[in-house]
């Protein structure tokens, strides 16, 4: 991977290569007040997406949460449906498993995202200024998503529990003793 992105990088001049970064650069600070920006987490962010760095950390510990904070969406909620079909299934190795697959594969679909979104830029839009607020409005982070994202998860996350209980499945798994002492009145 990283031998293919350095051949693409070097197939570009110089000038190309200075512009994309640009482009990136905008595309991960987004619309953000200068004050909120940290030049050391967007030059982190560069740097994975440049194939630099091969896991991100805040996405293995936030899973789905962090891509749709990044505004990964369609890719958050196809992690977070393996997350609800896994877990229960196969406990706590596959939380592992996934947190290891969203860290791996976190920084490919964000720089895929971001190719994505600067190709539609450089089609639609008239003049650079145009192009990069188009770049910076459709990156960057969102907040209201990250939260959605982590209600909508532990709203079915819960009724995938009670859908288990209910059905008797949870109770076969773990056994009588996990419901005594959930149940018990004193």
């Amino acid at each position: 991977m990283r031998e293919k992105n350095q051949k693409t990088q070097s197939s570009i001049s110089p000038k190309e290569q200075e512009q994309l970064g640009v482009f990136l650069r905008a595309f991960v600070e987004g619309n953000d007040h200068p004050a909120y920006l940290h030049p050391d987490k967007t030059n982190t962010m560069l740097e994975g997406i440049k194939g630099n760095i091969r896991h991100s950390a805040m996405s293995a510990y936030l899973g789905p949460i962090y891509w749709a904070y990044r505004k990964c969406v369609f890719p958050a909620v196809a992690l977070s449906l393996l997350y609800l079909i896994c877990v229960p299934f196969f406990h706590w190795f596959a939380v592992i498993l996934l947190d290891f697959l969203a860290s791996s594969l976190f920084f490919r679909v964000y720089r895929k995202r971001a190719e994505k979104i600067i190709c539609k830029a450089k089609m639609s839009q008239p003049t650079r200024e145009a192009l990069l607020q188009y770049i910076k409005r459709n990156g960057g982070t969102s907040m209201p998503a990250a939260i959605l994202a982590a209600s909508l998860l532990t709203v079915a996350f819960l009724l995938v529990v009670m859908l288990l209980v209910w059905s008797g499945l949870l109770q076969a798994w773990y056994g009588n003793e996990l419901f005594a002492l959930l149940f018990s009145q004193g």
